[in-house]
C-alpha cells in the first residue's frame, strides 16, 4: 500500500507541476511589459517540465525504496559516490546541460524560430535540457547536443530581406525595363500587407552571357521573405510580357567561314600558255 501510494503521489506531482508551469507561463506570456512572449514561454515551459519530471522521478524512487525496506540514507550515500564516479565519465552530458541553461537565459533562440545550427536549418521544436530538436522544411528532424553548438544563426529576429535577380536581353532598353519593373513592384507593395519596405529596382547587377541582370530589393516581415520573392518574380514577369520586354534565354551563335580552294585545272601561275608554259609565269616560285 505504501508503494502504491508513492506511485500515485509521484504521478499526481508530475501532473500538478505541469499544470502549474503551464498556468504560470500563460500569465507571463500575456504581459509584454515583463518581456514575455509565447515562443519564450514555450521554450521555458519545455525545460521546466523536463527538470520537474527528473526531480520527481528521483524523489519517487527514493520513497519507493524506503517503502520496501531499503533505507534512504544508504541510497543517498550510494548516489553521492556513484554520482561522483559517473560525473567523471559523463562530462559531455554535464556540458550539454550547462550549455542548455545558457542558451535559455541568453535567449539565443526560442521554440518556433527558424535557425541554422551546425549546418542544420529548420524550425526549433524543443529546447531540452540536453539537446535541441530542429525540424527542417523537408520534414527531417535534427537532434543537436547543446554542448556541441559553436555557432547559431537566428533568422527570426526582425524583418528579413527579399532579393530577386531578373534578366533582360541586351537588345532591350534597360531604362524602360527598370521603369516597368518599378511600376510592378509599387503595385505589389500596395497589395501585400507583409511588405515592410520596397520592393524597388536597385539597378544593373551584372552583365551575363545572354542578358543584363537587374537586382530587386525589398524587406518583408519575418518568415515572409520567400513569399515576397515569389510574388516579385511573378509580377515582374507579367509586366515584362505586357510591355514587350524580352526575357533572354541561353543561345549559341555559330559563325561558318568558307575558304575558297584553287581550281585543279589551274596551277599557281594560271592557265597554260601557247608554249606549254603557264600564262603569267615569271619564273618565280610560290
Amino acid at each position: 500500500m505504501r508503494l502504491l501510494l508513492v506511485l500515485v503521489l509521484t504521478r499526481a506531482g508530475i501532473t500538478f507541476s505541469s499544470y502549474a508551469i503551464k498556468r504560470s507561463l500563460a500569465q507571463y506570456s500575456s504581459r509584454p511589459r515583463l518581456g514575455g512572449s509565447e515562443a519564450r514561454a514555450n521554450t521555458i515551459g519545455a525545460l521546466l517540465r523536463s527538470v520537474s519530471r527528473y526531480v520527481l522521478y528521483f524523489v519517487g524512487f527514493v520513497w519507493a525504496m524506503d517503502a520496501i525496506g531499503i533505507r534512504a540514507g544508504s541510497i543517498m550515500a550510494a548516489a553521492g559516490i556513484g554520482g561522483l564516479a559517473v560525473g567523471f565519465g559523463a562530462q559531455n552530458l554535464v556540458r550539454d546541460v550547462i550549455s542548455g541553461f545558457f542558451i535559455l537565459f541568453e535567449d539565443q533562440y526560442e521554440v518556433g524560430e527558424f535557425v541554422t545550427i551546425d549546418g542544420a536549418s529548420g524550425i526549433v521544436e524543443e529546447v531540452g535540457l540536453r539537446s535541441t530538436r530542429i525540424r527542417a522544411f523537408a520534414g527531417d528532424v535534427y537532434f543537436v547536443p547543446n554542448g556541441s553548438i559553436a555557432k547559431v544563426t537566428n533568422h527570426s529576429r526582425g524583418d528579413m530581406r527579399a532579393w530577386v535577380e531578373v534578366s533582360i536581353s541586351y537588345e532591350c532598353d534597360h531604362n524602360h525595363a527598370i521603369e516597368v519593373a518599378n511600376r510592378a513592384c509599387a503595385a505589389l507593395a500596395g497589395r501585400l500587407d507583409y511588405v515592410v519596405e520596397g520592393p524597388k529596382v536597385m539597378g544593373i547587377q551584372n552583365l551575363g552571357e545572354s542578358g543584363v541582370v537587374l537586382s530587386i530589393w525589398g524587406k518583408a516581415q519575418n518568415m515572409k521573405q520567400w513569399a515576397l520573392e515569389r510574388e516579385i518574380r511573378k509580377e515582374v514577369k507579367e509586366a515584362f510580357e505586357r510591355e514587350g520586354v524580352e526575357i533572354p534565354y541561353p543561345r549559341t551563335v555559330v559563325i561558318h567561314r568558307r575558304e575558297e580552294e584553287p581550281s585543279r585545272s589551274a596551277g599557281p601561275s594560271g592557265p597554260a600558255g601557247p608554249e606549254g608554259g603557264r600564262a603569267g609565269d615569271t619564273g618565280e616560285s610560290w
